[in-house]
């Protein structure tokens, strides 16, 4: 599973997005390749510099374990262009 993160560890934060409701989600990809492509798809929504993060199931569990409260929902695979 990848996440995009604002540097290139765990301990970096993830990409959180907002929605009209007022809740949040994590977007989530199958490749590096998919989420690189979303970062610069959606460049001019979330800005520059996130990074493609690929974890293993315990590493996702320890990065966005700090989420918990906050975010309710992890987003799979998010085509960009509904966020245009």
């Amino acid at each position: 599973m990848v996440i995009l993160v604002s540097g290139a560890t765990e301990e970096d934060h993830p990409l959180v997005m907002g929605f009209e409701e007022g809740t949040q989600g994590i977007p989530t990809f199958d490749t590096l390749d998919e989420a690189q492509a979303f970062a610069e798809a959606t460049e001019a929504i979330f800005g520059s510099g996130w990074k493609p993060l690929a974890l293993h199931a315990a590493e996702m569990a320890k990065a966005l374990e700090g989420y918990v409260h906050s975010v309710e929902y992890a987003v799979l695979s998010p085509p960009p262009q509904l966020l245009a």
